[in-house]
């Protein structure tokens, strides 16, 4: 009976083990045309503190990885304004030029996120990056924005 008991307990640590990597390891990038974030719903035409987050660090991954285009993505979802719109317009008052914005504006969740900014990658011929988690999705490099996005998308 106790080995059972120790059975468990590995098998616990293990499955947490593997969690706690999942969210912790930070990959390199990867050789990409594009970084792509995906929106948060914005109350009255305000960047949530998430999302803001998210576009800084696109931000600061467009300026020193030199990538030609950040794509933003998100419909009208809490508010008139697109979530796309109000991300391109965050990024360019930051200094991104207008035109290496690409908006994806139709979208109402994760699922619809990555479906329309795919069909947008593929009108411009585009392999892209985002800042958390890696999964390789032939012919382009997906980067997802986060790891449980991934695992939305993945279900």
């Amino acid at each position: 009976m106790v080995w059972i008991g120790w059975i468990i307990a590995v098998a616990a640590m293990t499955v947490l083990t593997y969690i706690c990597w999942l969210h912790a390891v930070m990959l390199k990038p990867g050789k990409a045309d594009a970084l792509i974030v995906l929106g948060y719903v914005s109350k009255d035409g305000r960047i949530h503190p998430l999302l803001k987050e998210r576009l800084e660090e696109a931000y600061k991954r467009f300026r020193q990885y030199g990538y030609k285009y950040i794509i933003v993505s998100g419909g009208a979802v809490g508010s008139r304004c697109s979530e796309a719109e109000l991300m391109k317009k965050y990024l360019v008052e930051k200094g991104v030029p207008a035109k290496r914005v690409l908006k994806e504006d139709k979208s109402y969740n994760t699922v619809q996120n990555l479906i329309f900014s795919k069909q947008l990658m593929e009108q411009y011929q585009l392999i892209f990056y985002d800042h958390n988690q890696f999964i390789s999705y032939p012919p382009h490099e997906v980067y997802y924005v986060s790891s449980w996005h991934k695992r939305r998308f993945l279900r």
